[in-house]
């Protein structure tokens, strides 16, 4: 019997960035150009319906992977597959059946809705060519009814809204196109913490309702830890690991997700002591040899200096890219970072 296709898979995907250099240097000097790894042979897959989270510090290539995903940034190598079909570089070139299948919500709500258009042109922009202008209308006044807002604010601009109204706005956009898969990129963290629990629970509620896919990006794992099923923790623009959300904040394999995860407010230990993770992430314009993270890994042996660990199987659901991590059954679980 053949197995499933995955929903989405990743195979080694891979994007790299080359800095610009001054005119004169590109005539006189003969040295390359310097190369931003961003994402490195990242290879994922997730099931339809299910939420998979994205994790890490700041650098680490979560943002660059979601516009991978969306088709805003073309591929330098690996690729992306839906439903088993490839998709070919940015969106515009990807198969007509398959265009407008993945959408984005992104950080900023200030910044992604357009300040000189209507709510009803924001949020049915994907489809503005192929709809009548009462269609139009009546396809807006569905998408705010959908995201709790009322059809009244269809003539309305995007600076009458709060910013939890106006994330709403965006994910309407985002549904407009009836997508499969939704790439959510920190959508909460420019809100209020009141109003993250809104947005969060909207997109819970909207995704059990129309059985979409999500990616979650983020770097709050209190957040992560709500909303998905599955997480994957890049550092420099690898996975170093990929585990069910229980498994992963129950009992976290590699040292990078350890000190991660010491890092989160705990309600139930007020006086628990949190420790910074040393250091500073590296330059992706040159990033250590071996393991990336053995500069700052407190278990770091000869081993991590020059060889780079790649991500295997250590039971109980989980893949590390760790010399030092054992299997499953020999790793120590760490103390619960995450209640609820």
């Amino acid at each position: 019997m053949a197995e499933s296709v995955p929903f989405l898979e990743l195979r080694e995907l891979t994007k790299h960035f080359e800095l610009p250099r001054p005119l004169l240097a590109r005539f006189v000097s003969r040295v390359p150009p310097a190369t931003v790894r961003a994402v490195e042979g990242v290879s994922l897959t997730l099931g339809a319906g299910e939420t998979l989270g994205v994790v890490g510090e700041s650098g680490c290539g979560k943002t660059t992977l979601g516009r991978l995903l969306v088709g805003l940034e073309v591929p330098s190598a690996g690729e992306i597959r839906l439903r088993g079909q490839r998709l070919e570089g940015g969106a515009n070139r990807r198969p007509r059946a398959l265009q407008g299948r993945i959408q984005m919500v992104f950080q900023d709500p200030y910044a992604s809705l357009d300040p000189r258009w209507k709510v009803r042109d924001i949020v049915t922009e994907p489809l503005v060519t192929r709809l009548s202008s009462s269609a139009h209308r009546d396809r807006a006044a569905q998408l705010l009814a959908l995201v709790g807002l009322s059809s009244k604010d269809l003539d309305k601009y995007p600076h009458q809204f709060s910013g939890g109204q106006r994330q709403r706005l965006a994910i309407a956009r985002a549904l407009c196109a009836e997508p499969e898969l939704v790439v959510c990129d920190e959508p909460t963290s420019a809100l209020d913490v009141s109003v993250q629990a809104q947005v969060l629970n909207l997109l819970k509620e909207t995704q059990r309702r129309l059985g979409l896919s999500l990616v979650f990006i983020s770097h709050d794992l209190a957040v992560v830890s709500y909303v998905t099923t599955s997480v994957a923790v890049m550092y420099l623009g690898r996975v170093v690991e990929w585990a069910p959300r229980s498994v992963l904040f129950r009992a976290p394999a590699h040292p990078y997700t350890r000190a991660l995860l010491e890092t989160i407010p705990d309600v139930n230990r007020p006086g628990r002591r949190r420790a910074a993770i040393p250091g500073e992430v590296p330059s992706a314009l040159a990033p250590p040899p071996g393991c990336a993270f053995h500069p700052r890994c407190p278990l770091a042996e000869a081993r991590c200096r020059v060889e780079r660990p790649e991500l295997r199987d250590i039971g109980g659901g989980t893949l590390v890219a760790c010399h030092v991590v054992q299997t499953r059954e020999s790793t120590q679980p760490a103390e619960e970072a995450v209640h609820g």
